[in-house]
Order: structure tokens, then C-alpha cells, then sequence
């Protein structure tokens, strides 16, 4: 499963992001979180995110039959959140990818540990909730 929320340092300085980890996680195991871009604009001005939110994680062959043009630009420049650095006013797409470990699984969010450039540590706790259940027949 994937899961995307914007991310933006509003701060005056850069940052860099030293720690990532799922929030009172039950049954989901953290596989990898990503900085994304954010896509240039659609031609109709519509932005699309990606990978959109309850998305997957595209294998390489699929991101020309999954995304826009921009949106594989996007894609192709993605980093890992830990030992990026996030320049003050820049927003990307924070791409969590996780893999449910029992029919069931819940997670209150994600935190990001970080640290300006004078070695202040802090960190940033996201503010929302993923759940799975088992599909009702």
C-alpha cells in the first residue's frame, strides 16, 4: 500500500531528514518512504500527484502506462526521505510504502526526524490515519 502527503519545509533554512517511521503502526511494515516533486501543471492546469494516494508503488514498465509526462518526470527524480535535504519553500509529495503483515492493519501517521543546518534536532509527526480491513463479501 501506498500512502502520499504533501511536504513542505516552512522554515527559513534547509533541512536535512534523519529518521522516518510509521506512528503506533499495527500489522504494517515500513518498505521504504520517498521524496517526490511535486508535477509540473497539466496542460488544463490540474497538478497530479504521484503515486496518487492509496496507490501503489509503479514497477519501472508501468510508469509510462500509469503517469502523465510530468508525472514521470516526477517519478523519475524521486529520492529517499532519510539524508535528504529539503530547501525552505520547496514542496514535495511524501510517499510512504508499507506492507500489511495480517488481514487488518492500522497506522496513526508518519514521523520525520530532522536537523537544520546548526545541528538543531526536531521532528514532525503527520496528522493522518491509515486503516485496512478485510473486504465484507
Amino acid at each position: 500500500m501506498t500512502f502520499s502527503s504533501g511536504l513542505e519545509n516552512e522554515g527559513d533554512r534547509v533541512v536535512r531528514v534523519t529518521g522516518a517511521s510509521l506512528l503506533n503502526e499495527e500489522n504494517f511494515t515500513l518498505v521504504e518512504m520517498l521524496l517526490v516533486p511535486v508535477p509540473e501543471p497539466e496542460e488544463n492546469g490540474d497538478t497530479l500527484y504521484v503515486p496518487s494516494q492509496g496507490g501503489w508503488n509503479p514497477l519501472d514498465e508501468e510508469v509510462p502506462n500509469t503517469f502523465t509526462e510530468n508525472g514521470q518526470e516526477a517519478w523519475a527524480a524521486r529520492v529517499p526521505v532519510v539524508g535528504a535535504e529539503i530547501e525552505p519553500g520547496v514542496e514535495w509529495t511524501l510517499t510512504t510504502i508499507a506492507e500489511r503483515t495480517a488481514e487488518s492493519a492500522s497506522t496513526d501517521g508518519v514521523r520525520l526526524s530532522y536537523e537544520d543546518d546548526w545541528g538543531r534536532k526536531y521532528y514532525s509527526d503527520s496528522l493522518f490515519q491509515v486503516s485496512m480491513e478485510p473486504q465484507c463479501s
